[in-house]
């Protein structure tokens, strides 16, 4: 399978030889990966702790209240963050 993500001068020679062939650069996919899919790296150590700490003590409410607001990821997100 060819991820649809390919430019044409990859998945073609791809689709045809069912496996990646050059132009295809394996070393390319950590640093493609980085760049275009990486939305946001944060920290949430400290956060986590205080949910942990509140769940120890039985606080599900204050646990709850600490946890950020879940938003589904797609590309309009991506695009904005």
């Amino acid at each position: 399978m060819v991820h649809q993500a390919c430019s044409p001068a990859i998945d073609g020679p791809a689709v045809a030889a069912q496996r990646f062939v050059p132009p295809f650069k394996l070393e390319r996919v950590p640093a493609v990966w980085i760049t275009e899919w990486t939305v946001s790296i944060t920290d949430v150590t400290g956060l986590a702790r205080e949910v942990h700490a509140a769940v120890r003590a039985n606080d599900d409410d204050t646990a709850r209240a600490l946890l950020p607001i879940e938003r589904p990821y797609g590309a309009a997100t991506a695009q904005n963050a």
